[in-house]
Formats: structure tokens, C-alpha cells, sequence
């Protein structure tokens, strides 16, 4: 398979995914919501409720999907905690990347985007500039830096992604968690990602109103190796 253009895949999954208990970062911003009444997005939902936040406002609705895209990447094996604040730089979730085909974790930071229907190359850029403002300095070793937004990627964010000389990657992950899109540049292709690809594979539902019914999810796969914690690690056979 060629790297010279980053992979596209499109699809729909409903996630079901334990909640993340990172605690290991910590942000010298000012958070817009109080320091330790919220941790995961179960804990902000409660915190929502109970303080009567308006879920219409800009500070809800951004660190909902910052608490849904934490959930969701777990199962591609990214360990993730929530940073927000005014003045985080761009950098929404800090954490690693310990894919099974890495040698060692790589560190990793998040830029998340709910605003917006249709993802901006513009974006790319302001990621490429949150390198310089990871609050673990620049010795940490290596790091990718992830788009994640609820738009898909425009050809202008691929062309972006691909002349980039940073390692970058992007995900298209719904307001509900659905993941739809997944696609890297050649830079990170090379730490440890020769072999794996993203690839659509359908999944039935096992609860809620859905139940039964199938979806389309984009799992990564070494080969014919399955890689991913929630949906399953079974040798591939279609």
C-alpha cells in the first residue's frame, strides 16, 4: 500500500465504551467549569444537571465532545485526558497512543472541533502550531498531533494533512460518537503504522432501541489482525 496521500474511510458506529479514568495531566489554564467536579463525560452530564448549565451554550456543548471523543478513542488503544480552559493553546486531550504494533507508547495531543458542520484546513494549521505549546515540553520524545471534528475532512484538510511535515492525523467523530472518518499523513505512517489500515466492518447493535439492527464502523487492522477493544479482536474474515 502507497502513503503518499493519507487513507479516507467513511462510516457510522454507535459506540459503547467504558469511561476514561486519566489523571495523569494537568492544565495550567483557568476551566471554564469548576476543577474536579467533573472527570468523564458520565461525571460533566451529572455536573450539568445539577449546577443547571445551559447545554445551548458553547462551554457545554465543547466539553461534552471533548468527553465523547476521550470515550470513543479508547478503543483504538488512545489513553486520553481532558485539558479545556481559555487558554489551552489548541490542545483539548493529552495522553498516548499504545497501538499493538508500537514497540512504545507514543505521546499524543488533541485538537477538538464541534463547531463547525464541515472540517477546515485552517484547523490543521492551528494544530500544527499547538506542538509548541504541549505542557510536556519539548523533550517528551515522539508525538502525534489528532484532528478530531464532527465535520468530515474537506480535500483542503487532506491536502493540508498530506504536505504537513509534522505527524498528523485526523478523525471525523459525530456529536453521539460515531466514528465516520479516519486518515493520517505519511509522517506518522512511519512510526509504527506501516501495516495498518483503516477499514469499514459492519456491527450489530446489542442494545437500546437499535438493538439488532447493523451499523458501519471503521476498525484499524494489521493485516488480518483486528485492532480495536471494543469491537473485536478476532482475526477478520470478510
Amino acid at each position: 500500500m502507497r502513503y503518499g496521500r493519507p487513507l479516507i474511510l467513511t462510516c457510522t458506529y454507535r459506540l459503547r465504551t467504558p469511561p476514561s479514568s486519566c489523571s495523569r495531566f494537568k492544565s495550567s489554564s483557568t476551566r471554564n467549569t469548576r476543577e474536579g467536579e467533573h472527570k468523564d463525560l458520565r461525571s460533566f452530564e451529572a455536573y450539568a444537571d445539577r449546577t443547571g448549565l445551559n447545554k445551548a451554550s458553547t462551554v457545554y456543548r465543547g466539553t461534552k465532545y471533548e468527553y465523547t471523543a476521550v470515550d470513543t478513542l479508547q478503543r483504538f488503544f488512545l489513553d486520553l485526558e481532558r485539558q479545556g480552559g481559555r487558554d489551552d493553546l489548541g490542545i483539548d486531550l493529552l495522553g498516548s497512543w499504545s497501538l499493538p504494533t508500537f514497540v512504545n507508547p507514543i505521546n499524543v495531543l488533541v485538537s477538538c472541533k464541534s463547531n463547525a458542520k464541515v472540517a477546515l484546513a485552517s484547523w490543521v494549521r492551528e494544530l500544527e502550531g499547538a506542538f509548541a505549546g504541549d505542557p510536556r515540553g519539548p523533550n517528551h520524545g515522539r508525538l502525534i498531533g489528532f484532528l478530531v471534528a464532527r465535520g468530515e475532512a474537506t480535500p483542503g484538510v487532506r491536502d493540508a494533512l498530506a504536505r504537513s511535515q509534522l505527524p498528523l492525523a485526523f478523525i471525523n467523530i459525530t456529536l453521539e460518537g460515531n466514528v465516520r472518518q479516519m486518515l493520517w499523513n505519511t509522517h506518522v505512517a512511519k512510526m509504527g503504522l506501516e501495516r495498518v489500515t483503516p477499514k469499514i466492518r459492519n456491527q450489530e447493535l446489542g442494545s437500546g432501541d437499535d438493538i439488532g439492527e447493523e451499523r458501519t464502523t471503521v476498525v484499524l487492522m494489521e493485516n488480518d489482525r483486528v485492532l480495536d477493544k471494543v469491537y473485536d479482536n478476532r482475526a477478520d474474515t470478510s
